[in-house]
């Protein structure tokens, strides 16, 4: 029954619209967790720049920190997961990695004659 399966969703391409949704969502989630830190680090630039010093920085995160923190560390997650989900939906159909999994489901498509 596992052959059939993975023959159905490989001749369907049901397995590779799934493996690009998983690595979009991969995308996104780490775009979302860097959104935090890059405004800080944007903000420390600046305050660098406008002060012509190396701002102070606290040695001890806050509360605040440690709640922004939580979102950041929450999206580096479940980037992980969508990104481990790909793989193993990738391996388990085409037995290979899912940007080469992709590449071959494209290049079928762009083989077949639709005449």
């Amino acid at each position: 029954m596992g052959h059939a399966v993975r023959r159905a969703l490989d001749n369907s391409h049901v397995a590779a619209v799934a493996i690009a949704i998983l690595l979009l969502s991969m995308v996104g989630s780490i775009l979302q967790a860097l959104r935090a830190p890059f405004w800080h680090l944007l903000y420390f630039i600046i305050n660098a720049l406008a002060i012509l010093e190396i701002p102070h920085l606290s040695r001890t995160l806050t509360t605040s920190d440690w709640m922004e923190l939580i979102p950041t560390l929450a999206n580096l997650f479940y980037g992980l997961v969508s990104l481990a989900a790909a793989w193993a939906l990738s391996k388990w159909v085409y037995g290979s990695g899912p940007l080469c999994s992709l590449r071959r489901v494209g290049s079928q498509l762009t083989r077949r004659n639709h005449a």
